[in-house]
């Protein structure tokens, strides 16, 4: 039923396009059969309830300096958000940069990489990362789409955070103009295409640091359109290779140590900035923090030169049967694992459950992605599942 109302949107909307001369789009679908469909990814997104957790308090004779609950926006607000931590950071500290002052980040996913990253670059040379895990995160897992998804926050914070989403923005557009030699490749300029404006949360950024996007109709070649707004300065970040990156930029100027925080008294430094996304919830024991599972698959055997642009679309919310509130969307993204041969490239994805735990994997939420990726893209019938 939901496919029979989304196709009769489009042909609806396909006429208004015409009438209206809507510029066309000639957009190749990934390959979807069987053979194409490779690793199957989970991951967990850090959301806090309310807003992120943006603050300073004293804690075991520490100042702790909060930068965590960032959902599945971690890499969309993670420059801003840093930049924003560090200039508290150093007014309480009187405004002086101390290059011997230690500081310890707790945390080694892409917050706390980036907190490394801008202190080194204002000239801090005593700073230690400490984190339970270094690989395999949820940071290396994400998509790549600088957007605000997977966010619940209050109006109230509003204003700053989409101050902290521009200085993000204009962060990524350095690397993917080439003005970074920090991070070569990391980042890239390509259109991404969306059901309505709304569903894009770009407001804040246009006017400011993107173009006003166009409303287009987007042609598969095999029959299907899909009336839909095209932002042409939408931004990808390669994450894994961004993470990459990051590590070897701090390999030689900071200390890294494995262990698991499980509180700030651990920590020699008297400046402490806490990047743990969900174990934040544990830390600080604020409830207010909640896992947000995810579904993704990596693809196989792909024409990458027809597949450098993004398209997000939202379906349905429901309740599961542990009751998880599910929302389904769907996105393709041009991601590639770092290692993966030259036509492994691409992603599909778009499963949002909060609460969902290792425990309950929901992995039928897989092959339900697949169906809503064949279907959107007007494929539904011409594969199979096994």
């Amino acid at each position: 039923m939901k496919n029979m109302l989304i196709n009769g949107y489009a042909l609806t909307h396909f006429f208004i396009a015409l009438v209206g001369a809507v510029e066309l789009r000639h957009l190749q679908p990934p390959r979807l059969e069987a053979h194409n469909l490779g690793r199957r990814v989970i991951c967990y997104r850090p959301l806090r309830h309310g807003s992120p957790l943006l603050a300073i308090e004293r804690i075991a004779g520490k100042t702790v300096l909060h930068n965590a609950g960032l959902g599945g926006s971690g890499w969309t607000l993670g420059p801003g958000c840093v930049q924003h931590m560090i200039r508290q950071f150093e007014e309480i500290s009187h405004g002086l940069v101390q290059p011997a002052m230690p500081i310890e980040i707790v945390g080694g996913g892409v917050v706390g990489l980036m907190t490394a990253y801008f202190l080194v670059k204002r000239g801090y040379q005593n700073i230690t990362i400490s984190a339970a895990l270094f690989d395999d995160l949820t940071s290396h897992r994400a998509g790549g789409l600088i957007a605000p998804v997977s966010m619940d926050n209050d109006p109230s914070v509003q204003i700053l955070l989409d101050q902290i989403s521009i200085a993000a923005y204009a962060f990524y557009k350095t690397i993917a103009d080439g003005f970074n030699e920090d991070f070569i490749g990391g980042a890239r300029m390509m259109p991404a295409y969306f059901m309505t404006r709304e569903d894009a949360g770009f407001d804040a950024y246009i006017g400011t640091v993107m173009r006003e996007p166009r409303d287009v109709v987007v042609d598969f070649g095999n029959g299907t359109q899909r009336p839909m707004v095209e932002y042409q300065d939408a931004l990808f970040v390669d994450t894994p290779l961004m993470m990459e990156q990051l590590t070897a930029f701090l390999r030689d100027k900071v200390i890294f140590i494995q262990r698991k925080i499980t509180h700030f008294g651990q920590c020699a430094a008297d400046y402490i900035f806490n990047c743990t996304g969900l174990g934040s919830g544990e830390l600080l024991n604020d409830d207010q923090f909640v896992p947000v599972q995810g579904h993704l698959i990596m693809l196989k055997d792909q024409d990458k030169r027809a597949l450098d642009y993004m398209m997000l679309v939202y379906f349905d919310a429901t309740m599961n049967e542990h009751g998880q509130r599910v929302e389904r969307s769907f996105y393709q993204f041009p991601k590639k694992d770092r290692g993966a041969g030259e036509t492994d490239y691409g992603v599909i994805g778009g499963t949002f459950i909060e609460g969902a735990t290792a425990q309950t994997p929901n992995e039928q939420e897989f092959e339900l992605l697949v169906n809503r990726a064949r279907n959107w893209f007007g494929l539904a019938g011409h594969y199979n599942n096994h």
